[in-house]
């Protein structure tokens, strides 16, 4: 075994101890596969109020040009699962994304991600590592799909197998030196450009749970998703069946016919139910999302916003924090009537449960801010989510 197949089992042994989902592993090129889509997009304005998002574009799709990842030879990505649970009506959870209920998942996917490094290079050596979780110039799912991690679905979110889409990303550059006849598959494209490197597999997607740590092609029935006899690839779903790879490798998530060998949309079909529920026509075509008609832009970001915009998008997407409607609708998150059972470090704070948003409207601002502060809500600031449940109120209670 390589140097670098040991220290990639060693990152998956330990991810599995600190709760991740899964891990996978890419090399540290450049995403030009993305630059075009990704240049269009702007050029259309569909960034909307983001303009670090064009400030950034050239260390998206090519870190190296960037001091902060110049020297990273490799990245790994890890997903997180995050639980959706049905809260009581009139509840604050029930105006509040998912995701947002549970502790902030930038600080907390970051902490848990240094602490799987920090053991690995007890254990391992010493190494360089810049991690990263949302608020870097990093395409997340970009490589995450590029590592086989999962596909691109048509509301441009990641859709891991068996699984769904209601996970976080997050990952870290790594500067460690790798020889060259352990580099493995050639870049996206590159046919026989092993470099002599086979037992290096850069498409390995490992999952990580309870049960130990089998990769997706060597446990079918995923029993280490949280259980024994755990099998998230219980049918619940029509016409789903089909679309679920039972290997680990990038190519698995390509069509059978041979289109789609960009890895997107792999599984999706011909569903189009996010892009038909999109309550503000946010989703314009298949993975292209218009952040200026996306209800979230104007709930979950400190953007300028006039209270009767503001009022608008609460309204229609029946949310004061985030949205959760392309998600609610997908069948690949309605597959298992387990997902609670998936081990995890994100878990909801049941508090949100048990206040009503008339009572967190009545509370000292004070008070609620204690409320939000370690959730992702407070990104927003406690007078801005007051003004967003003010807002939702009004069409509600």
């Amino acid at each position: 075994m390589s140097d670098i197949e040991k220290l990639k089992n060693l990152i998956k042994k330990i991810a599995m101890e600190q709760g991740f989902l899964s891990c996978s592993f890419v090399k540290s090129t450049s995403l030009e596969e993305e630059r075009d889509r990704f240049a269009k997009w702007l050029k259309e304005g569909r960034n909307g109020p983001f303009d670090f998002l064009s400030k950034t574009f050239d260390i998206r799709i090519n870190p190296a040009s960037s001091s902060m990842f110049r020297n990273a030879s490799m990245l790994v990505i890890f997903s997180a699962f995050y639980p959706v649970i049905v809260p009581p009506a009139f509840s604050l959870a029930s105006c509040i994304s998912s995701y947002a209920r549970c502790s902030d998942y930038h600080r907390v996917m970051k902490n848990q991600i240094k602490k799987v490094l920090k053991r690995v290079t007890l254990e391992y050596g010493s190494f360089k590592y810049k991690v990263f979780c949302d608020s870097s110039p990093v395409l997340e799912k970009a490589w995450a799909r590029k590592s086989g991690m999962g596909w691109i679905g048509k509301n441009s979110l990641l859709l891991i197998p068996r699984v769904g889409s209601t996970i976080v990303l997050g990952g870290a550059f790594i500067d460690i030196a790798i020889e060259p006849n352990n580099l493995g598959r050639g870049e996206e494209g590159e046919e026989g450009n092993d470099d002599g490197g086979d037992d290096c597999d850069w498409g390995k997607v490992y999952w990580v749970g309870s049960n130990g740590s089998n990769n997706l092609g060597e446990d079918p029935n995923y029993n280490n998703l949280g259980e024994d006899n755990y099998n998230l690839g219980e049918d619940n779903c029509e016409n789903c069946e089909d679309n679920f790879p039972n290997s680990n490798s990038q190519e698995d998530y390509l069509a059978k016919d041979g289109s789609n060998k960009d890895g997107y949309g792999y599984g999706c079909g011909d569903c189009d139910i996010c892009i038909t529920s999109c309550p503000t026509g946010a989703i314009v075509s298949e993975r292209i999302v218009d952040a200026r008609l996306c209800a979230s832009t104007y709930t979950t970001s400190p953007v300028s916003v006039d209270l009767d915009t503001l009022s608008f998008f609460i309204k229609k997407s029946g949310s004061a924090f985030g949205c959760d409607v392309c998600q609610k609708v997908c069948p690949y998150n309605n597959i298992s009537k387990n997902r609670d059972k998936i081990i995890t470090f994100l878990k909801p704070d049941e508090i949100f449960n048990s206040i009503t948003i008339k009572e967190a409207l009545e509370m000292p601002l004070s008070h609620l801010d204690l409320l939000i502060k370690k959730t992702a809500i407070s990104w927003i600031g406690v007078e801005r989510f007051h003004r967003n449940l003010l807002c939702f109120s009004k069409g509600v209670l």
